[in-house]
C-alpha cells in the first residue's frame, strides 16, 4: 500500500504534483531568498547599511523595526526603518517617501533632550534614520526595577525637560508631533553622581505615515494615546502630544499604566463615567496641583485639554531647579508629510456625543462671574469718581487704584483665550451700566443719556487697555518660558 511519500515522484514532499507545479515552488523559494536579502525583518549582525555595519536587531513595532549597528570606529548607532516596502505599490511608495521627509525633518533637531538624527538614506529602496545610541535605560524599565515611587520633584524635572523637548519640536513650520511619547521613550541619562536627565527617542513617524493596516492596537501605545490617535479623520495637534505627555507623568508617579482613551470612551457611552482612576488614589503622596494638572492633560477630548505643552506645564508646580535650555531655532519651510492617522478598529456603534468646546483651561462658572462683576464695579467706580465731584468716596487715584487691581485680579489669572476676556469684558460693561442706573435711581435724579455713554465708552477703553496690556506680559512670559 503506497503513502503519499511514495507518491512524491518529484521529491518534493508534497504528494502528486506536475512538472510545472514544481518549477514554481522553486522559483517562490528563489523569490524569498531574494526578498530576505532585501526586506529588514531578514537584516542580521555583520550586513553593512553604508557606513553602518548591524549588530542586532533591538525592536520592533507595528509598522518600523529598530537595529542597533556600530561606526568603523565602533560608535553605536541605532537604525530604524519600515518593515514593509514594495517597489510599484502606489501606497509603500507614499509610505516610504513620507518617512524619509520626516527623517529629513527629524535630522535637522537641535535639542538637548531630543536624540540627535544624522541625515537619512535608502538601502534596498528601504528608508533608514540613525540615530545617537543613548546609554541609559528608559523610565519604564528603570521605574520597574525600583520598588519606591518616583518622587514628585524628579518627576516633573524630567517631565519639564521632556516638555521642552516637546515645545521646540511644536515650534516646527508645519508642526512636528511626537506621536509616541511614553515612558519606554525616554531615557533616563546619568551625567554625572548627582546629575540625570531625560532624553525623548524614537519618534513615532513609521506609524504616523501609515494608514493602512487593519488594527490600530498594534502601534498604539496603550493608555498613553489620546482618543484622537484611534481615528484616521480626527485632527491631531499639540494637544496630541499634551495626554502623552501627562500619561507618562501619570506612571511616573504611580507605576501604573493609566486606562486606554478608547476604553475610556467605551465605558463612558456604557455608564456614563470615566474609568480613569486620578492618580492621587494610588499613591497618596501626589499633591492635588500635581493630580489636578495630570486629570487635565488627560481629558478625554482634545477641547477640553490645555492646547500647548507650555500651558499644561503651567499648571505643574515649578521644580526647585531648573536649567534652561538652549537650542538652535528650528527650522522653516521643512517638507510637508502626511498626518493621517492609521486606520481604527471595529469599533461598536456606540453614540458618543462630544461636549461642546471650551477654552483649554476653563474656569469654574462662579469663579468667572464673580471676578467679571467685580471687574465691572471696580472700572465704574473709576467712572462714577470721575464724573460726579460731589461723591463723598474716596479721591479719585484710590478708586482708580482699586480698579486696577480688582481688573488685574479677574483677567491675570485666567489662562484663557483673548476672546474669552473680551467675553468677560462685556459683563463687566453690563454690570456696570446696571450700577450706574441704580445709583442714579437711589439718588431719585433722572438719567442722563450723555454721561452714561461717555462713562461707559470710557470705563470700557480703561479695561480694553489694561486688558491687553495684561495679555502681552503673558504672552511675553510664555515665549521666554
Amino acid at each position: 500500500m503506497k503513502n503519499q511519500q511514495d507518491d512524491d515522484s518529484n521529491g518534493s514532499g508534497l504528494g502528486e504534483t506536475n512538472k510545472e507545479d514544481t518549477e514554481k515552488i522553486h522559483q517562490n523559494f528563489g523569490m524569498d531568498r531574494k526578498n530576505q536579502e532585501d526586506n529588514p525583518l531578514y537584516w542580521r549582525s555583520g550586513m553593512k547599511l553604508k557606513d553602518y555595519i548591524i549588530e542586532k536587531k533591538i525592536g520592533s513595532g507595528g509598522f518600523g523595526i529598530t537595529f542597533l549597528a556600530h561606526t568603523k570606529n565602533h560608535q553605536k548607532v541605532v537604525v530604524k526603518t519600515l518593515k514593509k516596502y514594495e517597489r510599484g505599490n502606489q501606497q509603500d511608495e507614499k509610505n516610504r517617501d513620507d518617512f524619509f521627509n520626516e527623517a529629513i525633518r527629524l535630522a535637522k533637531c537641535n535639542h538637548p533632550y531630543i536624540v540627535r538624527s544624522k541625515s537619512p538614506f535608502f538601502i534596498n529602496d528601504f528608508p533608514c534614520l540613525v540615530m545617537e545610541y543613548i546609554e541609559g535605560q528608559n523610565l519604564q524599565d528603570w521605574l520597574e526595577d525600583n520598588r519606591n515611587f518616583l518622587s514628585e520633584a524628579e518627576a516633573i524635572l524630567y517631565i519639564q525637560q521632556i516638555g521642552d523637548a516637546l515645545k521646540y519640536i511644536h515650534s516646527f513650520k508645519p508642526i512636528l508631533l511626537h506621536r509616541d511619547v511614553n515612558p519606554k521613550n525616554i531615557i533616563r541619562r546619568v551625567k554625572s553622581e548627582n546629575e540625570t536627565e531625560a532624553i525623548l527617542i524614537d519618534f513615532g513617524i513609521a506609524r504616523d505615515v501609515i494608514d493602512t493596516e487593519p488594527e490600530f492596537t498594534e502601534f498604539t501605545t496603550c493608555g498613553f494615546a489620546p482618543i484622537e490617535q484611534h481615528y484616521r479623520d480626527k485632527p491631531q495637534g499639540s494637544y496630541t502630544d499634551v495626554y502623552a505627555l501627562a500619561a507618562t507623568l501619570y506612571f511616573m508617579l504611580t507605576k501604573t499604566v493609566p486606562s486606554s482613551a478608547f476604553k475610556r470612551v467605551l465605558n463612558k457611552a456604557e455608564k456614563q463615567e470615566d474609568d480613569l482612576l486620578p492618580p492621587k488614589t494610588i499613591n497618596p503622596n501626589i499633591s492635588d496641583e500635581v493630580n489636578r494638572a495630570i486629570l487635565s492633560g488627560m481629558e478625554l477630548f482634545a477641547t477640553f485639554r490645555p492646547q500647548s505643552v507650555q500651558e499644561w506645564l503651567d499648571l505643574l508646580p515649578q521644580p526647585k531647579s531648573k536649567k534652561t535650555v538652549k537650542s538652535s531655532p528650528p527650522p522653516h519651510n521643512l517638507p510637508q508629510r502626511s498626518r493621517r492617522a492609521p486606520a481604527p478598529p471595529p469599533i461598536p456603534n456606540i453614540p458618543v456625543t462630544q461636549p461642546e468646546k471650551l477654552p483649554s483651561s476653563p474656569v469654574t462658572d462662579w469663579g468667572l462671574y464673580v471676578r467679571t462683576a467685580l471687574m465691572g464695579a471696580g472700572v465704574w467706580l473709576i467712572a462714577i469718581a470721575i464724573f460726579d465731584k460731589n461723591l463723598t468716596f474716596p479721591p479719585p487715584g484710590v478708586v482708580l487704584i482699586v480698579g486696577v487691581i480688582l481688573l488685574a485680579i479677574a483677567l491675570i489669572k485666567n489662562r484663557v483665550p483673548l476672546e474669552q476676556k473680551i467675553y468677560q469684558l462685556i459683563i463687566s460693561v453690563v454690570s456696570s451700566v446696571g450700577i450706574y442706573i441704580g445709583y442714579w435711581l437711589n439718588r431719585e435724579e433722572s438719567i442722563d443719556i450723555l454721561p452714561l455713554i461717555i462713562s461707559t465708552a470710557s470705563a470700557s477703553f480703561l479695561a480694553l487697555l489694561i486688558l491687553f496690556i495684561f495679555q502681552l506680559l503673558i504672552n511675553g512670559d510664555s515665549e521666554s518660558s
